[in-house]
């Protein structure tokens, strides 16, 4: 749909047509007003104080008209989706307003020099400097300034825009606040090569974010896995989309907690898991019992482990087969023995048996 173009006659019509209205309600007001404060006045007086009262307040508008600047009713015509001659220039003008809402409305126009958007990239109100942020035609260099901006929304802009530098793009990734975070990712300006200065950068904070990203690249998941820091390599052992590979070396790993992060990991290879089943650290072999991809041999084992932890681990499985449930509820572990009772896929006769030893055992202890 085009634009109306009047030339300006009509919408200065009804705007010269709205203010008589208002100043005829004005003084109205105030003469009905001195008229309650004074009812011992005659009629004729009060009409004259209504008299009065109207011209003052007509008196005012006008005034009010003389200092309104020129390019006001333009910008108006603009907001309101209208033509003028010069819009550049209204623009440019409208840059001093003192309200927030002329500013916002020039920072987020398309037809902006950006010599106003650098200006109005140093606006008090963070509104102003987000629209900029947004504008299409927002510069790198003033979107790089931007991205230092100590308000989230504002920076969350910049790293949706599709004209940040990635070098930007790469500084809003380390950002603390989450959004602006994977909106830099998904910017279509994020290349592998960002995933990897990720990956190696000096920051522990960045590399530990991008160890536990999905979308994490192989590449760079490789670098990660590989890092110095063992709580990097654990954080990386637990995402999905580290490869069997890298999680069968990982599970060889010198710490226990990178060994019980692969444990964990539901994307973890058998030969993994099958090692680390037999794992010296409790932690290890408890993570093993509750990873939702162990084979139905591995779960019998782990039901017979020396520490009633693990033990403890696998009667908590929904997926626990009859046959050991029913032997783990003559555990010697009561813990191990409630955990089956409780269990949804524990036969309703084997829980009630549960129960009644466990208050006959009660029964017994009272006596």
């Amino acid at each position: 749909m085009s634009k109306r173009s009047d030339g300006g006659r009509g919408t200065n019509q009804y705007a010269a047509r709205g203010r008589s209205v208002r100043r005829v309600v004005q003084g109205a007001l105030l003469g009905a007003r001195w008229a309650a404060q004074n009812p011992t006045a005659e009629i004729s007086t009060i009409n004259d104080e209504l008299l009065r009262q109207a011209q003052h307040a007509s008196h005012l508008d006008s005034q009010r008209d003389q200092t309104e600047p020129a390019w006001r009713p333009q910008l108006d015509r603009m907001v309101a989706g209208l033509d003028v001659p010069d819009p550049s220039w209204v623009l440019e003008q409208a840059e001093q307003s003192d309200n927030a809402y002329d500013r916002k409305f020039v920072a987020a126009h398309p037809r902006v020099s950006i010599t106003t958007l650098i200006n109005l990239a140093h606006d008090n109100d963070w509104v102003v400097r987000a629209e900029v942020a947004g504008n299409p035609h927002c510069y790198p260099n003033v979107l790089r300034q931007l991205s230092r901006d100590p308000e989230a929304p504002v920076r969350l802009k910049v790293a949706k825009h599709p004209n940040t530098y990635p070098e930007t793009l790469h500084e809003l990734a380390r950002d603390p606040d989450e959004g602006v975070r994977q909106a830099a990712i998904h910017n279509n300006s994020w290349t592998l090569k960002d995933w990897e200065h990720c990956a190696q950068d000096t920051d522990l904070m960045v590399r530990l974010w991008a160890a536990q990203q999905p979308d994490c690249p192989p590449t760079a998941l490789d670098k990660l896995t590989r890092d110095m820091v063992p709580q990097v390599r654990a954080t990386a052992a637990t995402n999905p989309s580290s490869s069997a590979d890298n999680l069968k070396r990982l599970s060889r790993d010198d710490d226990w907690k990178v060994r019980s992060a692969v444990a964990s990991n539901p994307a973890s290879p058998f030969a993994a898991l099958d090692s680390l089943y037999k794992d010296p650290e409790t932690a290890v072999r408890r993570e093993v019992a509750r990873n939702p991809d162990i084979t139905y041999a591995l779960m019998d084992d782990l039901a017979r482990d020396t520490d009633s932890l693990v033990r403890h681990a696998v009667a908590q499985r929904p997926d626990c087969e009859q046959s050991i449930l029913e032997r783990l509820s003559e555990d010697p572990d009561s813990a191990v023995r409630l955990a089956v009772e409780e269990n949804p896929a524990t036969p309703s006769k084997l829980a009630e048996r549960i129960r009644l030893d466990a208050v006959n055992k009660a029964n017994s202890w009272t006596q």
